[in-house]
């Protein structure tokens, strides 16, 4: 399988978002929809959001700009309600244009459901793909990110913090990337490696985004992501981690 050099990766542009709403009273799928519509200039091929309403993840993708895809039908199609959401506007770098290759991405596993959006490039993701398919995992896509996605999912054992560091210590590339897992319906997890993430602050609203214009709708108080940082949203707040999975404060 191909790996990636370090000049690929620097070809990948693609945007994503989150959300997490203490109150419950934010429609998830407009406010995701409006913060890809100021992030489609990071991505033009594909775009999707999944939302977790208590703790069924569920959600739509496809290829198009974001008012193609999520047209007033689509919309209203989607589940009410929810705290939480994830999105993604895509360019591709790993994978061709393809439905299967939108985000984000959303697999079962044996106690629920995990998706993840991801910005960046998984430089060593064939040989982490190999070593999954000899563990019995399948592929439906041929993007690093479902590789991803499946190796934080091979990590999981109930704490979906240790997963992450856990799968991202094996990973060589650049990622900004978003997860919600089904387990955990009031967190949504970031983290940061060499793609632009910042986190905002908002009244009873927390985000995450690639790139300020997301958040300007809703905050102008943020805080940028150090390399590895790992932030949590919550109904509190937002926690920080470093890459030792030891807390910080921004």
């Amino acid at each position: 399988m191909k790996e990636l050099c370090p000049a690929e990766a620097l070809h990948e542009e693609c945007g994503v978002f989150g959300i997490y709403d203490s109150t419950g009273k934010t429609n998830m799928v407009s406010a995701v929809y409006s913060a890809l519509y100021a992030l489609q200039h990071r991505g033009q091929e594909s775009c999707g959001i999944a939302i977790n309403v208590d703790g069924v993840i569920t959600g739509h993708r496809d290829l198009g700009l974001v008012n193609e895809v999520f047209t007033p039908q689509v919309m209203d199609g989607l589940p009410k309600g929810g705290k939480m959401a994830v999105g993604h506007v895509r360019y591709a770098t790993t994978g061709a244009g393809e439905r299967e290759n939108a985000q984000p991405l959303t697999i079962k596993y044996v106690k629920g459901t995990l998706a993840v959006v991801h910005n960046g490039i998984i430089e060593n993701y064939g040989r982490l793909k190999e070593s999954l398919m000899k563990k019995g995992y399948t592929f439906e896509s041929d993007t690093d990110t479902e590789v991803l996605v499946k190796l934080i999912d091979s990590c999981y054992t109930g704490d979906p913090l240790a997963a992450i560091m856990a799968a991202l210590a094996k990973v060589r590339g650049s990622y900004a990337i978003g997860v919600l897992f089904k387990d955990f319906p009031d967190e949504v997890f970031a983290v940061r490696k060499e793609s632009p993430l910042i986190v905002g602050y908002g009244e009873g609203e927390n985000f995450l985004a690639s790139d300020i214009p997301a958040l300007l709708k809703y905050t102008r108080e943020y805080s940028i992501l150090d390399e590895g940082d790992i932030a949590v949203l919550h109904r509190d707040g937002i926690s920080f981690y470093n890459e030792f999975g030891q807390s910080v404060k921004k």
